[in-house]
């Protein structure tokens, strides 16, 4: 152990007293530093989402030092003719190696500790929680150690292997393969998702581990079954270092250093085992999703047939150690479906496996095919208008898939304190037959969001054995003394559960809050604050309440999801969902987003019409004077929000092609303002207000019919509206 041990500070002293190798682990840092000082306020504030983009690139520029290193290292004596009076030293081969991985590694840890040190300096700033500070540092600095440990072997098995010069060119050739060409072509365009743990960088250009929500701690499985086969791999490349070195200088633990080699080979065999293992299962699943996939957009009305409605949905649902859920559903429909033929159907994911269906209390035989459940129905009663069905099932949800956009989706799934069940994914029984994913591009599919999304009834959920606090989009209930966690609310599309790292942030005098990760906690209270004083001014002229959501949910959904844009102004229950990114975040135009559905109460912000707009109704014009009027009491607001430049005007708002010219709506409250009659304007759209201006509908809208008559007529005195 001593000799080992000077054999190490010898070569510590040669790699930490190298002028142009001891400046790059602070420079690392000050490089780190910089481009989280760089975020600014029009863009996201979430410094874990910029850490990981800084991570996937300059993490792996990093790596080209590691591999310089370790070829650096074997080639200065070990494979040198001039060094050949060091094989009579009394230090093994074994010994030399293990020296000089370990100077190698105490070198590279010096840029994870430099990367430590800022992401620790900007947490404390940014307030987050000393636990989720500790879990991100954790899973970087893991991700570091491990990616410079297979590096810095596999440079020393290529110096020794080919002792000539060209090793740093092929050492070159490794890094990049081993890195981008791996990462983009292999893993990403070619979806061999299994060749991630042959990754040298570990941090990948799209992957669930930017989601801090889910993301790092959502794959663990995977990162650890990954990290078992690379450490016996990285142990087998050394062995084999050894095993070379002792073959060109026969000694008599050649023999030895072959069986280490063989044990360690066999090792990352049986540690690829269970990782490849766990892949094929996630591949054969999809295949039979792939399989059942109608196109999308073939024949849209066909993807949701429901000839009956259910009005009500009791769910209890109850989880396992292992994640495996048992459901029960009682379903209630108070009319009496209308259906043809002698069968009817409820769609159910096709994880979740049915044990028992009993309508009306009697068991019933049915048949589940896929994601859809059928039985006959004759077992209906005749009698009585209300039928109930319960069913009784059980599964574990991981509903991994990868998407059109080069990247995997986990669009589904509950695992320890992670929990995301969308309402679309039919984790309880939809009534009809549903289509849960419709193809994209060949060979890929996505969610079909639209599924149950014309659903209305009330729900009644109650759920145990989840370890942590669950979210909803319908609203929570006091939480019960057997650890039950419940959610009710009547007259609602559907309810989508969320556990995770996630916080909940209010401000005072300000019902809406904001459910986001701890890392958003300023941009949240910034945007909450925003929200707050402009809708304040409408409750102030406003007779009728106004319909704001009671929470927003602000996180990276798109990393769950096949489509972004579906996912970033959504209603749900009564909460609304934006999703985040690094370029959309909590700004001014996501700010008049949520203002115009606090007004109006669409199901979507900034909905419109396609083609030609509604040129038979004024109802966009009358949405657009809001605006209008709060623009011309607070000019000096609208040219800087808090949150940066931008106007308080939705994007898309319904008529955007109406001429203003020929508006008779534009024409009579412009000239208002210009004359100092805003109460008179105030007047007429909070008669309008009280009678209703959303609009309702997804594919086919429904909308106050305003004649330019009805119009002229509000504004002289009158209030039609039809």
């Amino acid at each position: 152990m001593r000799k080992w041990s000077r054999q190490l500070q010898l070569e510590c002293r040669l790699l930490f007293t190298n002028r142009l190798l001891w400046p790059l682990p602070p420079l690392f840092g000050l490089w780190f530093a910089y481009t989280l000082t760089a975020i600014e306020p029009d863009v996201s504030q979430n410094i874990y989402l910029y850490a990981y983009d800084f991570h996937k690139l300059q993490h792996t520029l990093s790596l080209g030092i590691a591999m310089l290193i370790g070829i650096l290292l074997i080639r200065k004596d070990m494979v040198r003719p001039s060094y050949e009076w060091s094989a009579g030293l009394p230090v093994s081969s074994s010994a030399f190696i293990a020296a000089k991985y370990t100077a190698g590694l105490l070198y590279l840890s010096l840029f994870t500790f430099a990367m430590a040190a800022v992401y620790a300096g900007f947490g404390i700033l940014a307030e987050l929680p000393v636990s989720e500070l500790r879990s991100h540092l954790s899973f970087f600095a893991v991700q570091y150690t491990v990616s410079y440990m297979v590096t810095l072997a596999l440079a020393m098995l290529l110096a020794v292997l080919i002792p000539n010069r060209v090793c740093y060119m092929i050492g070159f050739c490794a890094w990049i393969f081993g890195t981008f060409f791996l990462d983009v072509f292999l893993i990403s365009r070619l979806r061999l998702y299994d060749l991630k743990t042959f990754h040298l960088s570990q941090f990948f250009t799209n992957s669930l581990w930017e989601n801090d929500v889910w993301g790092p701690y959502l794959l663990s499985e995977e990162l650890w079954l990954s990290r078992r086969f690379v450490l016996c791999f990285t142990l087998w490349m050394l062995a084999t270092v050894v095993m070379l070195i002792h073959k060109k200088r026969p000694s008599g633990a050649y023999r030895s250093s072959v069986t280490a080699m063989l044990i360690a080979l066999l090792a990352s065999v049986l540690a690829f085992v269970p990782y490849e293992a766990m892949w094929q299962e996630r591949f054969s699943a999809y295949e039979k999703k792939l399989q059942d996939a109608p196109p999308d957009y073939a024949d849209r009305p066909s993807y949701g047939e429901s000839s009956f409605s259910v009005s009500s949905y009791e769910l209890t649902v109850h989880r396992h150690p292992d994640d495996r859920l048992d459901v029960t559903a009682a379903v209630q429909l108070d009319a009496p479906p209308q259906t043809d033929g002698t069968s009817m159907t409820f769609t159910l994911n096709r994880d979740l496996v049915l044990k028992k269906l009993s309508v009306n209390g009697k068991p019933v035989p049915a048949k589940q095919t896929g994601d859809l459940v059928t039985f006959d129905r004759a077992a209906l009663e005749d009698g009585p208008a209300r039928q109930t069905f319960l069913f009784e099932y059980e599964g574990k949800l991981f509903n991994w898939y990868p998407a059109s956009s080069y990247r995997e989706v986990v669009n589904g799934f509950v695992r320890g304190d992670l929990v995301y069940l969308p309402s679309h994914l039919a984790w309880y029984p939809i009534p009809g037959k549903q289509v849960l994913y419709v193809q994209d591009t060949p060979g890929t599919f996505r969610d079909r969001y639209e599924a149950g999304h014309e659903l209305l009834a009330d729900f009644d959920v109650k759920l145990t054995g989840f370890t942590g606090e669950l979210f909803g989009t319908i609203r929570k209930q006091p939480e019960q003394g057997d650890f039950t966690q419940s959610f009710k609310q009547d007259k609602t599309n559907g309810v989508t559960l969320f556990a995770g790292h996630l916080t909940e942030i209010r401000i005072p005098g300000e019902t809406m809050a904001i459910l986001t990760s701890p890392a958003n906690k300023h941009e949240a209270e910034k945007f909450l604050k925003a929200y707050s004083d402009i809708m304040a001014y409408y409750d102030s002229w406003l007779s009728k309440p106004l319909p704001k959501p009671e929470a927003m949910l602000y996180m990276p959904l798109h990393m769950v999801a096949a489509q972004q844009e579906r996912s970033i102004h959504q209603a749900a229950g009564n909460r609304f969902v934006f999703s985040e990114s690094l370029h959309t975040n909590l700004d001014a135009f996501q700010l008049a987003q949520m203002v115009h559905v606090s007004l109006f109460g669409d199901r979507n912000a900034g909905i419109g019409f396609p083609g030609e707009g509604p040129g038979s109704s004024l109802v966009g014009s009358i949405r657009r004077a809001f605006y209008q009027v709060y623009q011309a009491e607070h000019p000096k607001r609208q040219e800087e929000t808090p949150l940066g430049a931008g106007l308080l005007y939705p994007r898309f708002p319904v008529g955007a092609g109406r001429e203003a010219a020929g508006d008779p709506v534009d024409r009579a409250v412009q000239k208002a303002i210009r004359e100092g009659r805003l109460d008179h304007v105030k007047r007429v759209l909070d008669n309008y207000y009280s009678k209703g201006l959303s609009i309702e509908g997804e594919w086919a809208y429904r909308y106050p019919i305003i004649q330019a008559s009805d119009w002229e007529q509000a504004w002289s005195g009158g209030a039609k509206h039809e």
